[in-house]
């Protein structure tokens, strides 16, 4: 989602930006990846500053006819004799992207049900050809099976939306998309390692809350055999949140998405791999972070940012340390009780798989594993006071005492004691 900033904090983006001209963000990805903020940062710059479309998301979203370096030296060429009419520049060289549009009327005489099942068929989106002319220059990042998109100015698969999609799916009988969506996830973790926000390249560097774990469970009660095939892409997701916690040590607490607290124990947070404004949002971090006046401070900003866009929860007052204040936001600072519940249902799944395989080591390896961490979900996330589970703020050593719906995980999961 974008933010919606008071007209002050943008007046004042309009004073600074021409001496406050941000690094280029960054996401790691494989080098064909098309990313407009690297391959014309010119352009990118002018366009997402100048505000030229009313959502951030809309640029990034648009297609170069041609080669995107090219672009770039006509519009260096232009906007350097001083006049450029930018609307018709990009209506020149790029393809606007298609937005799904809602019906003009809904049947309000039909059930609920059979509403849902017209409208998957509107949000489906087909496979598309990374060397064909949809997939050439296009931050979208195809993939090789069917899926359902949200809708609307969101375009593309979302990681943590298709679990919900998919009990839909379940409910309307169409096991066919949720396997096709799963297949796609299993793609992505083979070629890029994790699951992404959305199959865009903004979103690399990023994930979303892991429900591939519970997509897997869904599956498994239409079709027990499958759920076997899907252990080796969930070990490596397991593995990518758990990047570097075998490195940790009281000296060097923390790394990417691993924290080390008390008597070792390792719990996770929300991350992101990048660095800089998110290039869907640019306008508006630049002007969030347009008052701190060392670059250190507005990296930490947009850190910050960006990993409460890998929780989904984008953007709650769970992430700032003054619910008043959007610039606060200390994501990277707070044990997420979410998360936690999430990895621990992906550690007992984990274990449960293997031990059906035979692999008696693997099996108590992540039984133990999944143990540690309820035992720790219950020891740093209830909130014996307030009588909730809560998130837990790694620099007051203590709960945040926010009450939200991410406090009901523990329960889902069946992590809560009776207590």
């Amino acid at each position: 989602m974008s933010l919606r900033l008071p007209p002050f904090l943008l007046g004042v983006l309009l004073i600074v930006q021409a001496c406050m001209r941000p690094e280029a963000p960054e996401a790691p990805a494989p080098p064909n990846y098309y990313m407009p903020w690297t391959a014309m940062p010119e352009l990118f710059h002018y366009v997402q500053t100048g505000r030229v479309f009313p959502d951030g998301k809309t640029f990034v979203d648009y297609r170069p006819k041609i080669e995107p370096a090219l672009i770039e030296e006509q519009f260096d060429s232009i906007s350097g004799e001083g006049k450029i009419d930018i609307k018709a520049f990009i209506n020149t060289y790029f393809e606007p992207p298609v937005a799904y549009k809602l019906p003009a009327k809904v049947d309000t005489s039909a059930s609920l049900q059979s509403h849902l099942e017209a409208e998957w068929e509107q949000l489906i989106r087909e496979p598309v050809d990374p060397a064909g002319e949809e997939g050439l220059f296009s931050t979208l990042i195809p993939l090789p099976e069917r899926y359902v998109v949200p809708g609307g100015r969101f375009r593309e698969i979302y990681y943590w939306d298709s679990y919900f999609t998919m009990q839909g799916l379940a409910v309307t009988g169409r096991e066919d998309l949720i396997i096709s969506m799963l297949d796609n996830f299993v793609y992505l973790i083979d070629d890029i390692g994790y699951i992404p926000n959305g199959n865009r390249t903004y979103f690399l560097g990023r994930s979303q809350p892991p429900y591939f774990a519970g997509m897997i469970e869904l599956l498994s009660r239409s079709n027990p055999q499958a759920a076997a095939g899907y252990l080796p892409q969930l070990a490596k997701e397991y593995a990518f949140w758990m990047e570097g916690a075998d490195l940790l040590s009281p000296e060097a607490a923390e790394h990417r998405r691993v924290v080390m607290l008390e008597e070792g124990i390792v719990l996770n947070r929300y991350f992101d791999d990048g660095s800089g404004p998110r290039p869907e949002s640019y306008r508006e971090d630049i002007a969030l972070a347009s008052d701190l006046e060392r670059k250190e401070e507005r990296e930490a900003l947009y850190q910050n940012l960006r990993a409460a866009c890998e929780s989904g929860w984008d953007f709650s007052t769970r992430w700032f340390a003054d619910p008043a204040d959007f610039s606060s936001i200390k994501t990277t600072r707070i044990i997420p009780v979410d998360l936690n519940c999430l990895l621990y249902r992906m550690e007992y799944m984990l274990g449960i798989l293997y031990e059906e395989r035979g692999e008696e080591g693997l099996a108590a390896r992540f039984a133990t594993l999944a143990e540690k961490r309820k035992a720790a979900i219950l020891r740093y996330c209830w909130d014996a006071g307030r009588g909730i589970f809560a998130d837990y703020d790694l620099d007051a050593k203590a709960s945040t005492g926010i009450l939200s719906t991410a406090g009901l995980l523990p329960l889902y999961l069946r992590i809560a004691t009776k207590e």
